[in-house]
């Protein structure tokens, strides 16, 4: 498997190989993701916005990305490193999933 290359390409790598807990490897919807990111996010601060599987799909395509804060709770999500996630450097989680 190639590196992902782009942040889009990282979480979709994630969502896909890692999974998230309660959903099978390779079974974990968009909407699975956004649910857990929320629940992340609205632990950390109020008025948090409900993320859908719409902003997961965007962000996947490369059309949108999401903010540092978001990024943070996605790589909690994943349990990764949230600079490899947002940039590609330091520990890649999916080597152990390959």
């Amino acid at each position: 498997m190639r590196t992902p290359v782009s942040l889009g390409d990282r979480i979709l790598s994630c969502r896909l190989l890692l999974g998230i807990a309660g959903a099978s490897v390779g079974r974990t919807t968009q909407t699975d993701l956004a649910l857990a990111v929320t629940g992340v996010l609205a632990g950390r601060q109020r008025d948090v916005t409900p993320l859908s599987k719409v902003t997961v799909s965007r962000w996947e395509s490369g059309k949108t990305e999401p903010c540092l804060a978001t990024i943070g709770a996605i790589a909690e999500v994943f349990e990764c490193e949230a600079s490899w996630l947002a940039f590609g450097t330091g520990t890649n989680p999916l080597d152990s999933a390959r």
